[in-house]
């Protein structure tokens, strides 16, 4: 594990090679999920290398993406995701006035088994706008963030002492993928693209075009992260939290839009199944560490967590999950 370290000397996010976690000995798995969990526990942050999502896929599916922003208002607005987690959000209709827009698609479900999804409100039928190649791109860059998760969930599981393939079953239907798009603006710090939160599920990763993703550290502090082209910034959510009986650390972040140029990222996000009961590990508790949280199914925690609204202060960042 290496240290990256940006302008501010104060900044330290690890960079965490993960090829071993597919193809790497017994020994070498155990190291990368040691890594993994030092990074989880003391900064909630770090970049990910050898991950296995291909370049050249990631920049066909930038390509896609900027091609579909510029497109006229009103043809965005055909894959409208009118208040669901697939489709098109405009920047207007954001519940925290952040200044960004964004498409969001999940796994792909035939119209019976979106409309018969005991999932909805939260996530329908994938929506597609008329763009060659953009259906095709977005599910292949999809799948194989899918995989790149289901790897880590395996380094994540030996680090917490349970089983490597715990997390398996749990994750089926509800990963999720971000196209989001920053304007530039004149002035940054009077509005911001995406306002300070924590992200609600277990892991996040995101693939950037240009800088502007910042985390509040331990010393209260809003600090830059910049990865590498080849790697993808890390982050824990706070489901990840609760399973881990605080183990975890889930970071406050936030992104500052850019003043030269648009900002384009590709989020993935790692969300167990709704029906899935988030417990406290049995290997996380112990004598003098009893479980923090009560067990509740995903699907009603996911509902509870957008009830509360989107944006965190940093005055409660240190609450999480208990707030």
């Amino acid at each position: 594990m290496t240290m990256l370290r940006d302008g501010d000397a104060r900044a330290r996010v690890p960079v965490i090679d993960v090829h071993a976690l597919a193809r790497g000995t017994a020994t070498e798995r155990a190291g990368v999920a040691n890594a993994i969990g030092m990074a989880a526990r003391e900064v909630g942050f770090f970049c990910v290398s050898g991950h296995g999502i291909g370049a050249d896929l990631l920049a066909r599916t930038f390509a896609l993406g900027r091609t579909f922003f510029a497109l006229p208002a009103a043809e965005k607005q055909r894959v409208s995701s009118h208040g669901a987690y697939r489709g098109f959000t405009a920047a207007a209709d954001l519940a925290n006035g952040d200044v960004h827009e964004s498409f969001d698609l999940g796994l792909e479900l035939s119209p019976g088994e979106a409309a018969a999804s005991d999932e909805r409100p939260l996530v329908t039928g994938n929506r597609w706008p008329a763009l060659p190649g953009f259906r095709e791109t977005m599910l292949a860059c999809f799948a194989a963030s899918v995989g790149v998760f289901e790897r880590m969930h395996r380094g994540v599981a030996v680090d917490l002492g349970a089983d490597p393939e715990f997390f398996t079953p749990l994750f089926r239907r509800n990963y999720g993928m971000r196209l989001s798009w920053y304007p530039p603006v004149a002035d940054p710090d009077a509005a911001f693209g995406a306002s300070a939160h924590t992200d609600f599920g277990n892991l996040t990763l995101l693939a950037e075009d240009a800088p502007g993703l910042e985390l509040y550290d331990r010393d209260g502090v809003w600090v830059p992260i910049a990865a590498s082209p080849a790697a993808l910034v890390c982050n824990i959510g706070d489901c990840l939290v609760r399973w881990s009986n605080g183990a975890y650390r889930s970071t406050l972040h936030r992104v500052r839009n850019p003043v030269d140029r648009a900002r384009l990222s590709i989020g993935f996000f790692a969300n167990a199944d709704f029906d899935v009961e988030v417990a406290v590990l049995p290997s996380c508790t112990g004598p003098g560490n009893p479980p923090a949280y009560e067990p509740i199914a995903f699907g009603a925690y996911m509902q509870e967590r957008f009830s509360r609204g989107y944006v965190t202060t940093p005055a409660s960042a240190s609450r999480s999950e208990s707030s």
